[in-house]
């Protein structure tokens, strides 16, 4: 199983970008605290570079900036890559494929309310009558 989950805040205001082909795609970063003390008594954190793409890459820029509290569930794929005729080397893309927005940026032209995003697809109530419990 590829699979990764991560709770931590945006070290930087995300960029939608788009590649060559019009697919959008965010690079941000996420600081992660780790959940024990180094030998100083202080707690590290690590930054974990993400990419997320198409809609999801849109909600990110749209509803995150730097500071924001975020959960990241998502996957590592391999990148390859050429340097030099003869060193290939490899790098991990950490791939967002869902982003939960625990604390979202606050937008001033709304007198300082938090935004909604719209209802997508993913957003439809399931039927009560039909539940186990």
């Amino acid at each position: 199983m590829n699979q990764f989950t991560f709770i931590g805040r945006l070290t930087r205001d995300p960029e939608i970008q788009t590649t060559k082909d019009g697919v959008s795609y965010t690079r941000f970063t996420v600081a992660v605290r780790r959940p024990f003390k180094n030998s100083k008594g202080q707690y590290d954190t690590d930054f974990i570079p993400m990419v997320s793409w198409k809609r999801l890459a849109e909600l990110v820029a749209d509803y995150c900036t730097k500071g924001s509290l975020i959960s990241v569930n998502g996957r590592v794929v391999m990148r390859h890559l050429q340097k030099e005729e003869d060193e290939r080397i490899s790098v991990p893309d950490m791939i967002a494929e869902n982003v939960g927005f625990l604390q979202l940026k606050r937008n001033h032209d709304n007198n300082g309310e938090i935004p909604v995003p719209q209802e997508t697809a993913l957003d439809t109530a399931l039927p009560q009558d039909n539940l186990p419990f």
